[in-house]
């Protein structure tokens, strides 16, 4: 009994660290746009955003779908014993990657120039394009390979490529932008527009994006030679009657990754497609002379801090998924009740002072992290602040959903919620004046409807009544005075004390001031604490202050 407990808590682990490890590469890549806009500029990150969500949305794309179909029908068939069944799938799911892969990679090479110039708007980013084009057929192979070893419950390799590959991909871009940031200033001089040295920049970040998506391509070649020697021995023991024929296991391996293909669509294709548009209405509205700038503003800045907080958030609210999941199987009502009472209440003490705190304090944020004032980008940050709220709860729900297997609704809700922001930023940007603005307006709006879809569905499928005024009442209003006394400290300090003082003191005031305020208005109480990251110090200190 106490050894089935023990490998259900591990399987719940391994479930948790596997969603935490695809959120911390996220943010990973989203860090990675810091060093880049240091060498290569906001002009360079506007380029770079063309090349690099190309090959995110067409790539991981494929990966993602592929991973997931192929770790879905290896391990069906690992439980059944059917060996010779999963060497065909590996062998049928590589063929697809190969060819869909390549096909791919080769029509966005060839077709980079009219991709930048008449889909995107953006005619320079063309190089960038090019340059990340043959990483898209290498990470549909690394889709392949991941899904495999997910089938066979070996998931440190999965683990160790993701950290290994978003190692690699740093150091490639940093490296691709520093040499060939400087041959650009050169072209630049040559051809009298600055632009090009922002283009040659770009180019060398995307060529690090294809270096690293081959290495990590090699290196789980090479792990799985060493894991496949296991699986072929076990190959001899089965009977030959359990083998399935390529063309039944082609149908379904196509038909198991369309769903989650359209999920990743939708959930990526967003960057490629606010930027295609916001470049189009731009152009139109004769302001089309700071585009890369101002794209590059709100990708290398406003998405590190915003998008970045938030995935810090998220991974709060995935420690309790799997138990939740497993409550609902199980149909234990008043567990998972307590179980997603706990994670929305702890989302809201992470999120909410967290949107506060950063729209607040976002003009020494900007200068620590970027090195220097940037007004516009400290305007589209405290815009879309908010969007640290929406974004965490939407991961929330439809993570959720999707692990008690309502694909269909979680694409539903996603297409809802894209269509809307597009319609929403196309209507922005047709009759307003403000330009990157709206991007980050509809985005928000994007997360709203996705946080509220995803809301109304759970609640209503699980019957669950929320606590309004203790989850999001007293949290709101421990924030929003800790809030206030940063902005205090700010308007004391910003005439006498640099950036990093300022942040400091507030990044340490602000929480102990709001942990204290939630402690004393009974905004959250001990046991909840306890299973809180940091809660047994919390606990500590507030007994010693007689608060618990």
């Amino acid at each position: 009994m106490e050894q089935g407990t023990r490998d259900k808590r591990g399987k719940h682990k391994r479930k948790e660290w596997l969603m935490g490890n695809g959120l911390m590469a996220c943010l990973i890549v989203l860090l990675l746009r810091i060093p880049l806009s240091h060498i290569i500029g906001d002009r360079g990150l506007g380029f770079l955003a063309a090349g690099f969500e190309l090959f995110a949305t067409a790539g991981i794309v494929l990966s993602y779908g592929l991973s997931k179909a192929v770790a879905i029908m290896v391990k069906y068939r690992l439980k059944r014993e059917m060996f010779n069944s999963i060497g065909q799938v590996y062998k049928a799911a590589m063929l697809v990657s190969i060819i869909v892969g390549a096909g791919v990679s080769v029509a966005v090479f060839f077709g980079a120039e009219v991709i930048a110039g008449m889909v995107l708007s953006e005619p320079k980013s063309y190089l960038a394009i090019a340059a990340a084009a043959p990483a898209i057929g290498f990470t549909a192979v690394l889709g392949v390979q991941r899904g495999y070893f997910e089938g066979i419950n070996r998931m440190t390799p999965v683990f160790h490529s993701r950290i290994l590959e978003k190692i690699i991909l740093i150091v490639a871009c940093v490296v691709g932008a520093v040499i060939l940031y400087p041959y650009g200033l050169k072209v630049a001089a040559l051809l009298k527009s600055e632009e090009y040295a922002a283009v040659y920049g770009a180019m060398g970040a995307a060529m690090g994006v294809t270096v690293a998506s081959i290495l990590a391509v090699v290196h789980l070649s090479l792990l799985h030679m060493l894991y496949g020697s296991a699986i072929k021995k076990q190959f001899r023991q089965e009977s030959m009657r359990t083998r399935e024929s390529m063309g039944s296991i082609l149908l379904l391996l196509l038909s198991t990754a369309c769903p989650y293909l359209f999920y990743q669509l939708i959930n990526g294709i967003h960057y490629l497609a606010d930027q295609a548009i916001f470049n189009y209405f731009m152009e139109r509205g004769s302001r089309g002379i700071s585009l890369a700038i101002d794209w590059g503003r709100y990708y290398g800045k406003y998405s590190v801090i915003i998008e970045g907080t938030a995935i810090l958030c998220s991974l709060i609210g995935l420690k309790g998924i799997s138990r939740i999941v497993q409550s609902i199987e199980r149909e234990d009502t008043a567990e998972l009740r307590r179980r997603l009472s706990r994670n929305i209440h702890y989302l809201a003490v992470c999120s909410i002072p967290a949107a506060i705190w950063t729209a607040i304090l976002v003009s020494p944020i900007v200068s620590v992290i970027f090195g220097q004032a940037d007004g516009e980008a400290v305007q589209l940050i405290q815009l879309g602040s908010v969007g640290i709220i929406f974004f965490s709860f939407s991961s929330f729900f439809m993570e959720i959903l999707r692990k008690i297997r309502k694909m269909g609704i979680v694409i539903l809700g996603m297409l809802a919620a894209f269509v809307i922001h597009l319609f929403l930023l196309i209507l922005l940007l047709k009759n307003t004046n403000l330009g990157i603005q709206a991007v980050v307006i509809s985005m928000v709006v994007f997360w709203l409807v996705n946080c509220i879809f995803g809301w109304i569905v759970v609640i209503r499928k699980l019957r669950y009544r929320q606590d309004w005024i203790r989850t999001f009442g007293i949290t709101i209003l421990a924030a929003g005075i800790s809030g206030a006394v940063g902005l205090l400290i700010l308007a004391l300090l910003s005439q006498v004390a640099g950036a990093w003082i300022i942040l400091l003191l507030c990044l340490v005031l602000c929480p102990v001031l709001y942990l204290i305020l939630l402690l004393v208005l009974r905004g959250i109480r001990k046991d909840e604490l306890e299973e809180m990251p940091g809660g047994r110090l919390v606990i500590f200190f507030a007994q010693r202050l007689r608060l618990i």
